[in-house]
């Protein structure tokens, strides 16, 4: 009996030498361009991204004089984040999307000169063709790999006001003393019952205070809530469509 298969869904940083927005990448260090909503017209390109408010000025120059770019307008702008549309040429990735065997594809940002897309195909051998187009003509990292999972067409269908609210989340660092509570935490096994370690032993070993311990566990428990409140949005966004 021949083996099941699954789908996979494949994380991937992509350099590619004809797009505008991960040449705006490299230019424009350690910013990070939303991609909302990519739009195809055969061998041009309709997308809307969002930008830092402080740095669109430059971005609207480097893009106005971009070769590929034959239209670019900003649509809003409001706390700090510009959105834009943009038609360009169709990049060879977008294009070895089009014609490849793949079920799904999503871009969702670009930084530091690559830009991320996560897509889902049938099996190992549409995982391997795909993979070996796009390196004809582009520099390819796999970042992550899984099985197809119940959750995960949820989050392929995400819509882009929720994917923003998780976005804004996820963009939240924490510093370095919530990082070492927070293993702390977790390692030890503080939200178990019985409670494998107390507040004043977190404390101890990250060397602060029990009311520092306590006032940054709720901070990170807030975005912690907040989070999951929007996965269960998701699944009832996925839900509805069923």
């Amino acid at each position: 009996m021949k083996k099941a298969e699954y789908m996979r869904v494949i994380t991937l940083d992509i350099w590619q030498p004809d797009c505008p927005i991960v040449h705006l990448s490299e230019v424009i260090n350690d910013s990070r361009f939303y991609i909302i909503m990519p739009h195809i017209l055969g061998d041009r390109t309709k997308v809307f991204f969002t930008v830092p408010s402080n740095n669109l000025k430059n971005v609207m120059k480097i893009l106005k004089n971009d070769d590929s770019v034959k239209m670019v307008r900003v649509l809003w702008s409001e706390e700090g984040i510009s959105g834009v549309e943009m038609v360009c040429m169709t990049t060879n990735a977008m294009d070895t999307f089009l014609h490849s065997n793949i079920i799904f594809q999503k871009s969702y940002f670009a930084q530091d000169g690559h830009e991320r897309w996560v897509v889902t195909v049938e099996n190992k051998k549409a995982e391997r063709q795909v993979i070996g187009r796009l390196k004809e003509n582009n520099e390819v990292s796999i970042i992550y790999k899984e099985r197809l999972s119940h959750l995960t067409p949820a989050l392929l269908m995400i819509d882009p006001v929720i994917y923003l609210r998780l976005v804004s989340l996820l963009e939240v660092e924490l510093s370095q003393t919530q990082r070492r509570i927070l293993t702390e935490t977790l390692e030890k096994g503080y939200y178990k019952y019985p409670r494998g370690i107390t507040l004043g032993e977190i404390a101890r070993d990250v060397g602060v205070s029990k009311v520092t311990v306590l006032k940054n566990l709720r901070k990170m428990e807030e975005m912690g809530m907040r989070m999951l409140a929007e996965l269960i949005r998701v699944r009832v966004f996925a839900s509805q469509r069923e």
